[in-house]
């Protein structure tokens, strides 16, 4: 038995059974057993503690058989890890080092189910190209179908380890980041 980290969405836990830590506005990190035949969710209990949550990440970070391929999309380059592991999506939180050096900016990520995740550094203005394939992307993924579904939501790995939901709203033609948004500005700058 190992004790890992699962990213799941809000809406698919209780977090007042589970040992769960905000990842984002949406998204919880749960404590989990990863037994040989199965993976469980560590009730709340003697376990919750910053020490054991935080080996439970290392594991999860530690954990082999992940692929990172990379991808020509939209005139830049998507990378993706995938793997069989009910873990992969929690790389979402060490996303900004799939792409070595870091992107100043932070990373754009989708993380449709716990196989697969989706993540552009942002290094200039091809991030703002990026957002409509992401989103179909994380759409196709999600609508597999399937255990372990996450959500079609687009997330900001900022460069400081914080991850915020990115709130779009969508019109026949175009995606509109809200104005006001700490995102929306960083897209303004580049």
């Amino acid at each position: 038995m190992s004790l890992k980290v699962r990213l799941v969405a809000e809406s698919t836990v209780d977090p007042t059974e589970l040992i769960v830590r905000r990842a984002a506005e949406d998204l919880l990190l749960v404590l989990s057993e990863d037994l040989p035949d199965r993976v469980v969710s560590v009730p709340r209990g003697d376990d919750d503690d910053d020490a054991t949550f935080g080996a439970a990440l290392a594991n999860t970070r530690a954990e082999p058989g992940l692929e990172l391929t990379r991808h020509a999309l939209a005139d830049s380059e998507l990378l993706m890890l995938s793997g069989e592991s009910f873990f992969v999506a929690t790389h979402a939180l060490w996303a900004g080092e799939l792409d070595p050096p870091e992107a100043e900016h932070g990373t754009l990520i989708a993380v449709p189910n716990r196989g697969v995740l989706f993540a552009h550094p942002i290094r200039d203005r091809a991030a703002v190209r990026m957002l409509t394939p992401m989103l179909e992307l994380a759409r196709r993924f999600a609508a597999a179908g399937g255990p372990g579904a996450i959500n079609t939501n687009l997330y900001w790995l900022r460069a400081d380890g914080q991850l915020d939901k990115i709130n779009l709203e969508e019109t026949e033609h175009t995606i509109v980041i809200a104005p006001a948004s700490d995102f929306a500005q960083l897209l303004d700058r580049l």
